[in-house]
């Protein structure tokens, strides 16, 4: 009965060091400097560079008789997220900075989930 008592005492100890751990490290820490939050803001001005390019290729390629005023909505999102992209990188807060972020980031979201849409391919 000793050893019992002692292996959960043991097993116990073990896992409660492991939930404190998981706990107290298992967020990725944010941005602790303007330099890293301006280094996001060049990968998401990137990605709205490729999604710029994607769309208009999708509207280049669009047969005649289409209607091409459908990717004038994502087009306006990406200038918008643009334009609060470079809100941010005028900022001098690191709080402001990641505000504008995060703007943008659901401005990109928003127009990349339109484009898919409007590209989608049906399925047979």
């Amino acid at each position: 009965m000793k050893t019992r008592a002692v292996v959960w005492t043991v097993i116990g100890v073990v896992v409660l060091v492991g939930v404190i751990f998981l706990v107290a490290t298992g967020r990725r820490p944010p941005a602790s400097s303007i330099e890293g939050a301006l280094r996001q803001v060049e990968v998401v001005s990137g990605r709205l560079g490729e999604l710029e390019r994607r769309v208009a290729d999708s509207r280049a390629g669009l047969q005649p008789g289409q209607d091409p005023s459908a990717f004038d909505a994502i087009a306006q999102q990406i200038a918008d997220a643009r334009g609060v992209l470079n809100e941010a990188r005028q900022a001098e807060k690191l709080d402001a900075v990641m505000t504008k972020l995060t703007d943008a980031r659901t401005a990109y979201s928003s127009a990349l989930r339109q484009y898919r849409k409007l590209t989608r391919q049906p399925r047979r």
